[in-house]
């Protein structure tokens, strides 16, 4: 796997982690949704509540540093040099 990452132009390689963020954000989406729901749902005085609550924290801290991780490689593969060595 490292030989064939390590031939990936800037612009492959920031298709590939795109591609990997977005398949980890769909999970992120159904986890914070049903987590939040069930948040809603209970008594705060359940034993499930403080746990779920956690999720949720845990879940917005994930999914914010997904998106700040995939706005830096959309911002570096815009400045990298393209395949000719050419600065866009």
């Amino acid at each position: 796997m490292s030989d064939l990452i390590r031939g990936f132009t800037v612009e492959q390689y920031a298709k590939m982690t795109q591609g990997v963020m977005f398949e980890i954000r769909n999970c992120m989406v159904a986890v914070l949704y049903y987590s939040e729901l069930a948040t809603e749902k209970l008594d705060p005085s359940h034993p499930a509540f403080s746990p779920l609550a956690e999720v949720v924290r845990a879940g917005k801290r994930a999914f914010d540093t997904l998106v700040g991780f995939d706005r830096e490689v959309c911002r570096r593969r815009d400045e990298a040099p393209d395949d000719r060595g050419e600065q866009p």
